[in-house]
């Protein structure tokens, strides 16, 4: 027997805003922008049986696609730059405009998040541009406008990141044994089997900015920082110095059995993830002030600023927990729910049919 499901997310934009400190009212953000995204999953699990065992273990395979420009994979002529398909940029208010009040509505927090002056993603659309007449027929609304409204805020913004069209598809193969792991044997462990494959039909543009791309490090380190504190119990969390992540204070009587029970199985993932395909090789080019083309540059060490040191382990391992875990949660709950009502149905019908 069989257990799977997919889910889709289509649309033409899709704008995300993370500030950059305690509340709304913080001084700069992040503003993630999407064009034309689409994005798929699919799950399929199903038990099997080992040779020399009879218990049975469970077998899932899991995969993700996400395309920019709905998988309309263009292709310009040699030297070309097409529009953005998707922007993260920081976004600061000036010292005189303040945030909505408390009860505005969501249209004016949109407004406000997203005022942005477009002048650096112009730039990146005109670089190529060799006279005004080019420059002219480049579209000029803005990426945002889905968004925006008639507003008077006119926030600075610096362009951290913009990609191209592009496509990735990352797919995650499982193997759960029927024995939950165990912290006295790693040999328990979960293996995850991976294949990450990504296709740009352009350059990365990339600050030439150091402070804007440790800003966007510092954001998300923060955010991850804020999501583990909502995650572990802090009665039971300590931080050594130079420690990222907390740690589990044990008794030194308590016994292994105590030690392994004071841990949440949910919020430890036990996984080791291997990955077999690995195709993440776009070049970057740097976004300059004055316009004029910049050499393309390696994806490595952009990746090593932003903290992925060891990036063909840690990202899979960002989209199986930050992506496909939770959509996967999603369908189980669903499905579970769907064979709640079917058998509720079925016993309905049965004493129906014996009052008759």
């Amino acid at each position: 027997m069989q257990f799977g499901g997919s889910m889709s997310l289509h649309g033409n934009h899709m704008t995300l805003a993370c500030f950059h400190g305690p509340n709304f009212r913080s001084k700069s953000w992040a503003l993630f922008h999407l064009e034309e995204p689409n994005i798929a999953f699919w799950t399929e699990a199903q038990k099997i049986w080992e040779d020399g065992s009879s218990d049975h273990s469970t077998y899932i395979v899991q995969t993700l696609d996400f395309h920019l420009g709905h998988n309309t994979m263009v292709t310009k002529p040699c030297g070309a730059l097409e529009s953005p398909m998707a922007t993260i940029t920081k976004i600061t208010r000036r010292r005189h405009e303040n945030p909505p009040h408390g009860v505005a509505s969501v249209k004016e927090w949109f407004n406000y998040v997203t005022a942005t002056r477009n002048e650096e993603l112009n730039l990146l659309r005109n670089v190529d541009a060799n006279n005004t007449e080019n420059s002219t027929t480049v579209k000029n609304s803005s990426l945002l406008s889905g968004f925006r409204g008639g507003s008077s805020y006119n926030h600075e913004t610096e362009t951290i990141f913009a990609l191209p069209r592009m496509q990735l598809d990352f797919k995650s193969i499982h193997v759960q044994e029927p024995q939950e792991p165990s912290l006295q044997d790693a040999s328990l462990k979960p293996k995850v089997e991976c294949s990450v494959v990504t296709e740009f039909t352009d350059h990365i543009c990339v600050t030439m900015d150091a402070e804007l791309i440790m800003f966007l490090h510092d954001l998300v380190s923060a955010y991850l920082k804020e999501k583990e504190k909502a995650i572990f119990p802090p009665r039971i969390l300590s931080t050594r110095p130079g420690q990222k992540s907390p740690i589990i204070i044990h008794d030194d009587n308590s016994s292994d059995k105590d030690r392994e029970d004071s841990i949440t199985y949910t919020t430890v993932d036990w996984r080791d993830f291997m990955c077999n395909t690995w195709h993440l090789e776009p070049t970057l080019r740097l976004i300059s002030w004055t316009g004029r083309k910049i050499d393309p540059v390696g994806v490595d060490y952009i990746l090593q600023k932003l903290g992925f040191h060891h990036a063909r382990t840690t990202i899979p391992k960002w989209l199986q927990r930050g992506v496909m875990d939770p959509l996967d949660k999603v369908l189980s709950v669903l499905i579970k729910k769907l064979g709640t009502a079917l058998q509720d149905e079925k016993e309905k019908k049965g004493k129906d049919k014996e009052e008759h």
